[in-house]
């Protein structure tokens, strides 16, 4: 018989944490949105809604892991 574990549950960053993540990689979100986009009105559009799926699956955000990465 195999003896199987449930993986260890991860370290979360705290709401504020998060935040914080979140707003210094906001200058590089938005460029990449605009150059994917092309008008900076999209590219706002398109940030906000990267922003508010990020927030909505923060809980599934590994400490400790690229944030910018995660959230691009």
């Amino acid at each position: 018989m195999i003896d199987v574990q449930a993986p260890a549950p991860f370290a979360v960053l705290s709401d504020e944490a998060f935040r914080q993540a979140l707003s210094d990689n906001l200058r590089q979100l938005r460029a990449f949105a605009y150059s994917m986009c092309g008008s900076r009105e999209d590219s706002d559009d398109l940030v906000q809604e990267t922003m508010l799926k990020a927030w909505k699956a923060r809980d599934r955000f590994q400490a400790g892991t690229n944030f910018r990465a995660w959230c691009f």
